[in-house]
Formats: C-alpha cells, structure tokens, sequence
C-alpha cells in the first residue's frame, strides 16, 4: 500500500504511536492507524471510554489525523506490536534509597569488656558494630560504622585446644624469614594482637577495610584512653 507524496510514492506506516493528555489528568497510549489497514471490514468507529467519556467517534472528528484511525488497543485484537504503557506514577520520594557519605556519617564511641568472652563470636559482633550493619543507614561502601573500644582483651577465652593449635603466620620479609606463633606466646607478649588479628580478618580486604580497623581500640587491661570520647557501654548479647 502506497500513497503519493510530493511526486514520489512513499510506503506509509501501518503503525504509529501517539500519547493523548486530556483533562481527565490521564495519559493513554493507543495507536494510530491508516484506514486501508485494518482488515477484514473491521470498523473505523470505536468506543474510547478511557480518553472521551464513553462517546463513539467518527473519522470526522478532530482527534483523528490525516484521514487516521484512533484504535483503543483494549478493543483491538489485530495489533501486532505489544502494547506499550507507561509506568504509574508513584511517589518517588518515599521510595528513594538514601546513602550514608562522610557529611551524613554520625560515629558514636562503644566500650566492649572482652573479659570470659569467645574470641571469634566476639570478633564477628565487633565487626559489624564497626562496618554500621546494626544502623538503618548502613552504607557498604562506606565508613558509616563506629569506634569501638575492647577492653580486658588479655581475659579472652578460647575453645578447644586453640590456645595451642592456633597458628599465627607471619613473614620478616627476608629469605627464611617465615614466623610461627600461638595465642598463647602472643598473649605473653602483646595480648591486643589476638582481638585485632580477629577482628581485621572479618573485615573488608581493601581500602574501606584499612580504614575501617582504624576504629578499633584494643586495650589489655580494664582502662582505655579515650575518656575524652564519652564512650557508652555496650552489652553485645543484648545487641545481636
């Protein structure tokens, strides 16, 4: 089907689309369609409930373009392209996910008594207290968490033969340099690696991570040095 155009014949669209705003503050998408295309001696007056009231039209009448069909695809059943809506509109507001940055970021000061605690259910509680998953503005990429303070770390307990068992690997970074330690020699001789070599492994292993273990405070005895700070006591049972 071809229509002349300027002295040349061009192939018209068989299908078109055209949104309508109407005052019934709605808008609709039906599709626009040349009369020699409908098929089968289908009708060119339709019903339009949702744009005109419920009225039939006519081809006279000014919604309709260049001798066009206006087709409401509720009725029609030869369209071959899917019909296409738009999304309702929603308050996009009160579904907006808000992200902590450093402008937004309240860090509060804990104190946990490590003392006849498990050293790895301990850590775990720790970690997330300092990555901010116990806030509803928990952000992951970013540091949202707060400074915690483990005090009595040299009273930390251990399951098991881990005392013992456990090993700790470490290099001096010269040629047969490879190092081995336990739990028990290192709390001999700095009790706070225990709870910070814990700790650091639940961490992120990037940039976040580094920054991250900078709010951990490990001290061996019952006193710390941030008093400044007014830290609060927490009680991690009662927490997770």
């Amino acid at each position: 089907m071809k229509k002349e155009t300027e002295g040349r014949y061009q192939k018209p669209c068989p299908q078109e689309r055209l949104a309508f705003s109407v005052d019934l503050g709605r808008i609709d998408w039906y599709w626009i369609l040349h009369p020699k295309t409908t098929r089968g001696g289908r009708p060119t007056r339709l019903l339009t409930p949702t744009l005109f009231g419920g009225k039939a039209l006519s081809t006279e009448h000014p919604h309709f373009l260049n001798r066009q069909v206006l087709v409401n695809p509720k009725k029609s059943s030869y369209l071959r392209s899917p019909i296409k809506r738009p999304h309702k509109k929603v308050d996009s507001l009160s579904y907006k996910t808000l992200s902590a940055n450093k402008a937004t970021v309240t860090k509060n000061w804990l104190v946990v008594d490590a003392e006849g605690q498990t050293l790895g259910r301990m850590a775990s509680q720790v970690a997330k207290l300092i990555r901010g998953k116990h806030k509803t503005s928990y952000t992951p990429h970013v540091n949202c968490g707060d400074h915690v303070i483990v005090i009595n770390a040299d009273k930390i307990a251990l399951s098991g033969a881990k005392m013992e068992d456990k090993k700790y690997v470490r290099y001096t970074g010269y040629p047969g340099g490879q190092r081995f330690s336990t739990p028990a020699s290192e709390m001999k001789r700095k009790p706070t690696r225990v709870v910070e070599e814990a700790v650091r492994g639940m961490l992120p292993k990037n940039r976040l991570g580094r920054a991250l273990f900078n709010s951990l405070h490990v001290f061996a005895g019952g006193e710390h040095t941030h008093e400044a700070q007014k830290p609060t006591v927490v009680n991690l049972n009662e927490i997770f």
